[in-house]
């Protein structure tokens, strides 16, 4: 056998071990659950983010970008509060709730826009 073939006999091999590694390997339960979690997380922080903000844009004409405080159980709401601004309104406070699937309170310099019990 020549040295070319010893190579890429090499390579491949060492491909298959890598194949063999990662297609035998699973994640336990808990990794699953840990993923999971971040994943619902990320996603009701998106959610919660865009909804505010379009919502406090339709009452205020103001863009508004990052809140300076936040409150959350980190799976089933996430307040988003938005304090001292300078454009269009001073102070803001906006909650999503993963059960109702909406904002269910927002209230933004004292007037309250949006009001709803959640589901439990």
């Amino acid at each position: 056998m020549s040295n070319t073939t010893k190579g890429i006999l090499a390579v491949v091999g060492f491909f298959l071990i890598g194949f063999l590694i990662v297609g035998t390997s699973e994640k336990s339960e808990e990794e699953k659950k840990n993923e999971s979690f971040v994943t619902g997380f990320a996603t009701l922080s998106r959610i919660t983010t865009m909804r505010c903000k379009a919502e406090i844009k339709k009452h205020t004409g103001a863009n508004v970008y990052f809140p300076t405080e936040t409150k959350t159980d980190k799976s089933n709401y996430l307040t988003l509060i938005w304090k001292d601004n300078k454009e269009g309104f001073k102070n803001a406070e906006c909650t999503f709730t993963r059960s109702n699937g909406a904002i269910t309170n927002l209230v933004i310099d004292g007037k309250t826009y949006i009001s709803k019990k959640t589901r439990t």
